[in-house]
């Protein structure tokens, strides 16, 4: 009886130093982690206050949407409107290879004007269409698809396209070009986007 509980207190032992480093391993992992997220964001935060708005907007819009810390969002914003003409520009990267920032900036925000917007948003999402159509064009390999591709873009299309949607601009004919545009054939493509069941939902219920 007595080697048998000398044996287990052992055991007991064991068990007790293992689950000690575990909670000490964990805890460092926590620090490290935290610390590292702390560093990005202050990296973050430099980025935004040195960006100069007047020429390099589009730099910070990906900040600006509501996926960001808090902290990053409203520095993000604060600085887009410190241009005079940000809701111009934010209409001039519509139209540019760069929509699906000025989309990650609408999906989250409002704007002084919507009325600005509501053709110009028509036309991001052409825009955004033909950018889809050409990342599956280049494609060259099976790995250069998975489900989530275009999921970010397809989803901030759609929350920006019902933030004016009814102000007399019909979004369907551009979000079906969208949707044709996921179809675009590649040798390459044997799965299924996540992102168009979402997108079939919302041609479905603005037909």
């Amino acid at each position: 009886v007595l080697v048998t509980a000398i044996g287990l207190l052992g055991v007991a032992a064991g068990i007790v130093s293992l689950v000690s480093e575990n909670i000490r391993n964990n805890t460092a992992s926590v620090k490290e982690i935290t610390e590292r997220e702390d560093t990005n964001h202050q990296r973050i935060l430099k980025e935004i206050d040195s960006c100069d708005v007047m020429v390099n907007m589009h730099h910070i819009l990906v900040f600006t949407g509501d996926n960001q810390p808090p902290q990053i969002r409203e520095k993000a914003v604060a600085k887009v409107k410190t241009n005079p003409n940000w809701q111009q520009e934010l209409i001039r990267v519509l139209d540019s290879d760069l929509a699906e920032e000025a989309f990650q900036f609408l999906a989250s925000n409002p704007v002084d004007d919507p009325s600005l917007f509501t053709e110009p948003v028509r036309k991001g999402v052409l825009k955004q269409a033909a950018l889809i159509r050409e990342r599956i064009q280049r494609s060259s390999h099976p790995s250069h698809f998975y489900p989530g591709i275009f999921s970010w873009e397809v989803e901030r299309v759609i929350r920006s396209v019902d933030r004016f949607k009814g102000k007399g601009t019909d979004y369907l004919p551009a979000m079906k070009e969208l949707r044709a545009a996921l179809d675009e054939p590649s040798e390459y493509k044997q799965i299924s986007f996540a992102c168009i069941p979402p997108l079939d939902k919302w041609i479905k219920a603005n037909q």
